[in-house]
């Protein structure tokens, strides 16, 4: 079966504000939990390692926020990280190595992230509560999910 391009959306809700400096942060997307990956409200799944090249691409390539997928350039990203539980045994491993004792207890793949809002109408409706979540846009190239024999 032929790849089926698809233009996608996907809503997190924001959970951190800093008010005097105008930064925002949430999560972007959940690719996995446990050992399932979470389907959107299409039913897509994006696989951790589409996860991690769609946030490194939108670090390289994009890194401006938009208002409503329409009005460019209301923010500026600040932060982006792709958790996976390899990458917490790592910096687990690494802290300790400094002697700092950390754990990390989440089994998931998520994409946290933050931005700098400049623009004072948006920055006005985040904090009125009017936008709740980040919105990430993009496009993907659609097709069946192989799944192994059992």
């Amino acid at each position: 079966m032929a790849a089926i391009k698809k233009t996608f959306e996907t809503k997190c809700q924001l959970v951190k504000l800093d008010d005097e400096r105008r930064h925002v942060f949430g999560i972007f997307s959940v690719s996995k939990i446990g050992d399932q990956l979470v389907e959107d409200g299409e039913e897509d799944t994006i696989s951790p390692d589409e996860l991690e090249n769609a946030a490194y691409n939108h670090v390289l390539d994009a890194r401006i926020a938009g208002e409503n997928h329409v009005r460019k350039g209301v923010g500026d990203l600040i932060e982006s990280f792709v958790f996976t539980p390899d990458k917490a045994e790592a910096m687990t491993k690494c802290l300790g190595e400094t002697g700092i004792v950390a754990k990390f207890d989440c089994d998931a793949v998520f994409w946290w992230g933050g931005y700098f809002v400049h623009d004072d109408a948006v920055w006005k409706a985040v904090k009125d509560g009017e936008y709740v979540s980040f919105s990430i846009g993009g496009s993907a190239d659609r097709s069946e999910l192989e799944l192994e024999a059992a």
